[in-house]
C-alpha cells in the first residue's frame, strides 16, 4: 500500500518550485518597474533635447511635449496624460492628437506619466510547502492604488502650475489606469480641478476601486466624457453601472460613448485613426459645452 504522506524529497521539490515562482514573479515585477520609467528614458534617447521641454516633477526633470495653437484664438490648455501599454493613447497617438487639437485652438502638453506602482505579494514558504498543490498560492504582484495616486499627484500639480499663465479652459485627457487615478484625485480634491475630464477605457484592476470609480464619476461637479472600446452587452457591466449612477444623481454633463475597436487599434506611421476619432469626439464634446 502506497503512503499518501509527503516524503522529505517531495517537500523539498515543492519548496524549490515555490522559490522558482517567487524568482519568476520578482523578475516580472522588476521588468514592470523598469517599464514604468522606460518611456522617459526612451524619450531622452530618441529625441533631441531641443525637441522636448522639461518639467520639474518632485525632484526630477522629466521630458514633456508642448505645442501652441495654430489659430489666432486660444481655447485653453489640453493636458494629455499617458498610460502604460502598447495600444490606445500611446506617445505617437498622443502627438497626432495634440497636432489636431492645436489646429482647433488648444495649447497642448503631453505628459508621459505612467506612475502605476506595483507591489509584490509574498508567500509563507513553510505554509506553502504543506499546501495541497504547489500552485495553490502562486505569488503575484498588484497595483498599489494609494502609492500610484501619490506619484501621479506630483505630475498633475506640476502640469497645472506650469500652464497657469495660459488663459482659457483646462481639459484633461487620459486613458486606462491613469484615467482611473485622475478621477479619484479630482473627486477627493487632491489635485487642481479641470474644467472637463475626457478618458478612454478608465479602469483599475480591483473591484472595490472600480465601484468607487463609478461613484466618483456620478458625483463629480465637472463635465465628464467617458469613452470606451468595449460594447456594453450586460446590465451588470461597470459601464452600465456608471450610466445608472449618473442618472440617479442627475449629473448634467456626462457622455458615455463606444468607439469602434478598429479606430482604437488601426494606425500607421503617418496617420492615426484613434487620434482622428478622439479629436472628433473632443471637438463635439467641447462644442456641446459651449467652449
Amino acid at each position: 500500500m502506497t503512503s499518501t504522506a509527503d516524503t522529505p524529497y517531495t517537500c523539498k521539490r515543492r519548496e524549490i518550485a515555490v522559490i522558482y515562482r517567487l524568482l519568476y514573479f520578482a523578475m516580472l515585477l522588476a521588468v514592470t518597474q523598469v517599464n514604468a520609467n522606460g518611456l522617459l528614458e526612451d524619450i531622452r534617447q530618441h529625441y533631441l533635447p531641443t525637441e522636448y521641454e522639461t518639467l520639474l516633477v518632485g525632484d526630477e526633470d522629466v521630458p514633456v511635449f508642448t505645442a501652441t495653437p495654430t489659430t489666432p484664438l486660444s481655447r485653453g490648455v489640453a493636458l494629455i496624460f499617458l498610460d502604460s501599454g502598447q495600444q490606445g493613447l500611446t506617445l505617437s497617438n498622443a502627438q497626432r492628437l495634440a497636432t489636431q487639437l492645436n489646429q482647433r485652438g488648444w495649447h497642448t502638453r503631453i505628459l508621459p506619466s505612467d506612475t502605476v506602482q506595483w507591489q509584490m505579494r509574498t508567500l509563507d514558504l513553510s505554509a506553502t510547502a504543506n499546501a495541497l498543490h504547489p500552485r495553490a498560492s502562486n505569488p503575484t504582484y498588484v497595483a498599489d492604488f494609494t502609492a500610484s495616486e501619490s506619484a501621479l499627484t506630483l505630475w498633475v500639480k506640476a502640469a497645472f502650475a506650469s500652464t497657469a499663465d495660459i488663459a482659457g479652459f483646462r481639459l484633461v485627457i487620459s486613458q486606462g489606469m491613469t484615467g482611473a487615478q485622475l478621477i479619484g484625485l479630482t473627486a477627493k480634491e487632491i489635485i487642481p480641478k479641470a474644467d472637463s475630464l475626457v478618458f478612454l477605457d478608465a479602469y483599475w484592476p480591483e473591484e472595490d476601486i472600480n465601484a468607487e470609480l463609478t461613484d466618483n464619476i456620478a458625483h463629480l461637479d465637472i463635465p465628464v466624457m467617458d469613452l470606451h472600446t468595449t460594447p456594453v452587452y450586460r446590465q451588470t457591466s461597470p459601464l452600465s453601472a456608471r450610466q445608472r449612477a449618473v442618472n440617479k444623481t442627475l449629473k448634467l454633463y456626462y457622455r458615455q460613448k463606444h468607439l469602434a475597436v478598429m479606430s482604437y487599434l488601426s494606425a500607421d506611421h503617418n496617420t492615426s485613426a484613434l487620434a482622428a476619432t478622439l479629436d472628433k469626439e473632443i471637438y463635439g464634446w467641447t462644442s456641446y459645452l459651449g467652449w
